[in-house]
């Protein structure tokens, strides 16, 4: 029990500090979210992952620059001997426009 969550707790710590330093001094913000929705999605989190990908979107990523990195990740796992479930990108961008703009 205390194993699993030190674990839990030291990926949640690393994950959040390594971004966040990265966002400062490396990435620009929608590509920070971009390389977690991208990490999440090879884990194979389903659900994080249409909340990640929602949120890339969301800070200014385009859908053919999502659907393309999905893409290479799915070609990747393929390689890897491994199926992988992506999220509906579409999907997820009409979500998005329904939150912003509700009619």
């Amino acid at each position: 029990m205390f194993q699993s969550l030190l674990v839990a707790c030291s990926t949640t710590f690393t994950w959040g500090y390594l971004i966040s330093k990265a966002n400062e001094e490396v990435f620009e913000v929608n590509e920070s979210h971009l390389v977690v929705a991208s990490a999440i999605t090879a884990l194979g989190a389903i659900r994080q992952s249409n909340s990640h990908i929602k949120a890339t979107l969301a800070v200014g990523n385009s859908i053919p620059v999502v659907y393309a990195v999905l893409e290479v990740i799915q070609k990747i796992a393929k390689w890897a001997g491994k199926e992988l479930q992506v999220p509906d990108v579409g999907k997820c961008a009409k979500e998005i426009q329904k939150a912003v703009n509700p009619v």
